[in-house]
């Protein structure tokens, strides 16, 4: 099977977790990116849970076809009254507007993939990584109005990986896991990565680009065309 991602990006090489090929439990306070409980990613098996997927199930990415999950880190997020400026509660985006079949709830620091004419003529790339805390008022983007504890689910691949959720909607993967180094990183042999999202004022400026050019919402459309094909395809 073919994919059609960028290919253009740069690698890096990550060989540090032989040892963390089994599910962790990450005890940190507050998750920040990852998955949300519920939303569904496509897989190997088809379209499952976050929660469902495991260390060697395979994922389908953007750029680099069926990748083996690594690791899979857990927690929880606990949201309180005291942080209801938005700081850190979770996103909603409705449906349609990444080309998701169905409302997903996105992370504040987490990134998604959004194909413009705007990004290509503002950072001479048509795709860009744009941070999820960006995203409130943009085609009815909201932060969720509570904080109850959810569940945060993040998926690690060999190196950072974007992969389809709820349909065509384009989520980035970081590799690393929190607390751990790479051995690129031990022996000082730093690399550019793959995937760099835009600064909070970048994303601002392209989002009100994309806002007022009426194209976008057929690229919008026939992103999620090509999504549930490549789905249909891999689904057993």
């Amino acid at each position: 099977m073919q994919f059609f991602g960028r290919n253009g990006f740069g690698t890096r090489n990550n060989n540090d977790r032989n040892d963390l090929r089994e599910n962790l439990d990450d005890t940190a306070i507050e998750h920040l990116h990852g998955f949300y409980a519920g939303t569904q990613i496509g897989s190997h098996l088809g379209w499952r849970p976050v929660e469902a997927i495991a260390v060697g199930d395979f994922v389908m990415t953007f750029d680099n076809g069926m990748q083996r999950v690594e690791a899979v880190t857990r927690g929880r997020n606990f949201g309180s009254q005291s942080r209801q400026d938005g700081v850190i509660l979770p996103l909603e985006i409705p449906v349609r507007v990444f080309g998701n079949s169905r409302p997903i709830v996105l992370l504040p620091e987490q990134c998604v993939i959004v194909e413009s004419d705007a990004g290509e003529k503002l950072f001479g790339d048509p795709f860009s990584l744009i941070p999820s805390a960006a995203l409130p008022g943009f085609k009815g983007v909201r932060h969720l109005d509570h904080c109850a504890p959810y569940e945060v689910v993040t998926l690690h691949f060999e190196k950072d990986e974007v992969i389809y959720a709820e349909g065509s909607s384009l989520i980035f993967c970081p590799s690393y896991i929190a607390g751990t180094a790479t051995d690129a990183f031990a022996d000082g042999e730093l690399k550019a990565k793959p995937y760099i999202p835009l600064s909070h004022s970048e994303a601002k400026l392209l989002l009100e680009h994309i806002s007022n050019d009426p194209s976008w919402e057929e690229t919008v459309q026939n992103t999620q065309r090509d999504g549930w094909e490549r789905a249909a395809a891999f689904a057993v």
